[in-house]
């Protein structure tokens, strides 16, 4: 059970799975709902 364990670990299964990164993406990305579309359009393209 330990060999498990140490191999999941280093396959980098452990504690940081693609579902909890996708959590804090959508966790950082809370603040732009309250944002209207066309403010944040204006912010995009004026970084192009």
């Amino acid at each position: 059970m330990m060999i498990l364990a140490s191999c999941l670990a280093a396959a980098g299964c452990v504690g940081n799975s693609a579902s909890e990164r996708q959590d804090a993406n959508v966790e950082s990305s809370l603040q732009y709902d309250s944002v209207p579309c066309d403010q944040l359009l204006a912010q995009r393209n004026g970084l192009a």
